[in-house]
């Protein structure tokens, strides 16, 4: 207190000045950035068959992001390996997910998978899945 009581006028009003700005800089309200994740799919025990290399999904997933990847959590009631779709309108690629290896029954698997504007993505198992899907959980996120 003493330091203080033995500044200068002008270095008082400095001092105060830079004391007010420092708490109205903390007195900002706080705004949200925009939200990074989309939910795009999500159902839990969805009792409808799903054939063999046939889409789970009865419409593509179209992400909105440039640059962003779809968070796909998934669990399977029969063992299976479980194929990713990429259709760009005119061709469609199919690839494996966990390797092309089999996913575990009633086991819980989430896959990153990067994508981009332009493309729609669905998947597919390559065993029968007569009791539906157990879990299936897609969001889009923005980097």
């Amino acid at each position: 207190m003493q330091r203080f009581l033995n500044m200068t006028n002008q270095t008082k009003a400095l001092a105060l000045c830079l004391a007010l700005a420092i708490a109205g800089w903390f007195a900002l309200p706080v705004t949200a950035s925009p939200s990074r994740v989309r939910g795009v799919v999500s159902f839990y025990d969805d009792a409808t068959s799903v054939t063999a290399n046939n889409d789970i999904l009865s419409t593509d997933v179209t992400p909105q992001f440039t640059g962003s990847f779809l968070r796909v959590t998934v669990v399977l009631p029969i063992s299976s390996v479980l194929n990713v779709t990429m259709d760009d309108g005119t061709s469609a690629i199919t690839s494996g997910l966990n390797s092309s290896t089999a996913l575990n029954a009633l086991d819980v698997y989430t896959f990153d998978i990067p994508c981009t504007p332009g493309l729609s993505y669905n998947l597919q198992p390559e065993t029968t899945q007569s009791s539906g899907i157990d879990l299936l959980l897609i969001q889009e996120i923005k980097p």
